[in-house]
């Protein structure tokens, strides 16, 4: 107890002395070779253990035009699939868990197309390992987590996410569920998103499936 005390005391004089603006700061600078990345993956190591320890400052965190600025380039389609890569869509995805204004912050400018990209990619290819996997997966759950928003909705929406998601129903198999829960959840309530499912054909696709069994 006494150790548990010591590190949120740690946590705390961190956060007062503007920690997390420093680390943003910091992570554009490093290079990419090991000891760049090795730096990058201890600093959102950093960012990590703070949002477990306080899930309160999520939105503060986020908040850091540099660090979300990195967080969702870090995901984008034509980055090569890497440790860090992977990192960035977790912490995205449990920032996107703990607080509705993180979920329109990692969407706004631009980041829902980043992601919607990203994803997109898995039309033409299979994921190239087990890592890659679980970064699509991690995505898509942030995408889940913002639906319960309005306003997320309508930019997915707007993006043509549903139509992505119909497309990625017919190729992709293992990704079938995860793209039924997203459509599921962003046409809900929206009679907009149940008629640009109607009209891209998601019925059609939708009972295909139904009378196969799969």
């Amino acid at each position: 107890m006494e150790q548990e005390g010591f590190v949120m005391q740690l946590a705390e004089a961190f956060l007062k002395s503007n920690g997390p603006a420093a680390l943003s700061s910091c992570l554009s600078r490093f290079g990419e070779d090991e000891d760049g990345t090795r730096s990058v993956y201890n600093a959102l190591s950093v960012i990590e253990n703070l949002l477990e320890m306080k899930p309160d400052i999520s939105q503060g965190i986020l908040q850091q035009p540099k660090l979300r600025q990195f967080l969702v380039n870090g995901v984008k389609k034509d980055r090569p699939h890497s440790s860090i890569k992977q990192y960035c869509a977790e912490l995205l995805a449990m920032l996107a868990q703990n607080d509705d204004g993180c979920k329109k912050l990692i969407l706004s400018d631009g980041g829902i197309d980043t992601i919607l990209e990203c994803i997109g990619d898995m039309r033409k290819r299979d994921p190239e390992s087990e890592d890659e996997r679980e970064t699509i997966l991690d995505l898509f759950n942030i995408l889940c987590s913002a639906m319960f928003i309005d306003e997320a909705k309508t930019l997915l929406l707007k993006a043509e996410g549903i139509q992505l998601m119909l497309i990625l129903l017919k190729r992709r198999k293992w990704l079938r569920s995860q793209c039924l829960k997203l459509i599921d959840f962003s046409i809900n309530g929206r009679k907009d998103g149940c008629k640009i499912f109607i009209d891209a054909g998601g019925l059609g696709v939708v009972f295909s499936f139904l009378m196969k069994g799969t």
